[in-house]
């Protein structure tokens, strides 16, 4: 999930610490630039990631969160706080459901809308097999929404 929900900080001066395209990090963080400079683009579009990434310059955190590179802005002293707490709200739920969505949107985003709906339709099946649909369900028609306990099964 390294680029699936995007976290941006928001530091005293409002710039986000969001550049695309900076010679002087580490080898990994280039690893990691190089991922994002493939995922930048279906987030804000061809022209505005090249001109981010060519630029090297920084996005402010209000700009992030308008053009879609990041979905949700929190200040500075709580993002790591936040980013965990989002991480374990995700842990919790139907993890094999949530790699089901994950893999629709992805491969459905480069595929015909009829190839898309069919793959859609044959991960819900596969999904609905699993112990944490059943779950889920029973939860639902019991207790109402967002408080079954999952099991990843």
């Amino acid at each position: 999930m390294s680029d699936d929900l995007v976290l941006c900080e928001r530091r005293a001066d409002g710039v986000a610490v969001v550049t695309l395209n900076n010679p002087k990090v580490n080898a990994l963080s280039q690893a990691v630039l190089a991922r994002l400079r493939e995922v930048v683009p279906r987030l804000v579009g061809a022209s505005r990631a090249k001109e981010i990434v060519i630029t090297g310059r920084q996005v402010k955190s209000d700009e992030a969160l308008r053009i879609g590179l990041a979905d949700e802005v929190v200040p500075n002293e709580t993002l790591h706080e936040r980013a965990f707490a989002l991480a374990a709200s995700v842990a919790a739920g139907a993890v094999q459901a949530h790699a089901a969505m994950k893999r629709a949107i992805d491969e459905g985003l480069s595929s015909t809308l009829a190839d898309g709906l069919l793959l859609e339709r044959r991960l819900f099946t596969d999904i609905f097999r699993t112990d944490d649909s059943q779950v889920g369900v029973k939860s639902f028609l019991e207790n109402g929404p967002g408080k079954a306990t999952f099991s990843g099964r």
